[in-house]
C-alpha cells in the first residue's frame, strides 16, 4: 500500500521523532511477535567535527518495543469489488482460496492456523487437495469456526507423511471477510 506507515516514528519531543530503525531484532512467543527498535538520530552535524571537539546531542538513546499478534506484519483477505449501477453502489463479494505448493512431509503432522474474524456464520474450509485440487482419499473438509494463532485443524487424519499434498483454504460467502495470518505444519 503507497505511503503505508507500520510504525510511525515519535512526536518532535519525544526520543524517536526523527527516524526509527530495526534490524533484525525480533522474536516469536506463541501469542506474539516482539520487536525491538532504536531512533536514528540524524541531528548530529555533518560533517562530523574531528575529535577531541564534543558533539552536543540533543537525544537521549532508547530502546522501543513494538508488540503485535504472532506474524501480524499482514494477512490475506479476499478483493471485495464494488459495483456503481444506476440503482446505486452494490457490493459484490467473489469467491475467494489460496492454494499451498505441494507440501512432502517425512513424518506425519498436524495443521494449525493463525487467523482472525472466522466464526460459525463466516468460516474458512480447509480441505488437504492434490495437485488437480481434488480431495486426498481418507480426507474431509473442515470448517475452521475459531479466532486465533494457532488454532487446530481437524482434518479427520493426521497430514499425510512422504506423499504430496497441498493445502486449500477458502473464504466464506457473503459479506464475511476473515482474515489469513499463517499456516504451520506442526509433527
Amino acid at each position: 500500500m503507497e505511503n503505508f506507515v507500520y510504525v510511525p516514528r515519535g512526536e518532535s519531543h519525544e526520543w524517536d521523532s526523527e527516524a526509527i530503525l530495526q534490524a533484525h531484532a525480533f522474536h516469536n512467543t506463541d501469542a506474539e511477535t516482539l520487536i525491538w527498535y532504536s531512533h536514528w538520530n540524524t541531528s548530529n552535524p555533518w560533517p562530523i567535527p574531528l575529535l577531541p571537539e564534543k558533539i552536543e546531542s540533543r537525544k537521549i538513546m532508547g530502546v522501543g518495543l513494538l508488540t503485535l499478534r504472532r506474524d501480524g506484519f499482514g494477512y490475506l483477505s479476499k478483493i471485495v469489488k464494488q459495483s456503481n449501477s444506476a440503482r446505486g453502489m452494490h457490493r459484490r463479494d467473489a469467491a475467494a482460496s489460496i492454494l499451498t505448493k505441494p507440501l512432502t512431509l517425512s513424518k506425519p503432522g498436524k495443521l494449525v492456523l493463525n487467523v482472525d474474524g472466522v466464526s460459525i456464520e463466516a468460516p474458512f474450509t480447509v480441505s488437504l487437495v492434490d495437485d488437480a485440487e481434488q480431495p486426498l482419499p481418507g480426507t474431509r473438509p473442515t470448517q475452521v469456526t475459531t479466532s486465533g494463532v494457532r488454532v487446530p485443524v481437524d482434518l479427520g487424519v493426521p497430514l499425510p507423511a512422504d506423499k504430496p499434498f497441498r493445502v486449500k483454504i477458502e473464504w466464506p460467502g457473503e459479506a464475511a471477510d476473515p482474515h489469513f495470518y499463517a499456516a504451520y505444519l506442526v509433527p
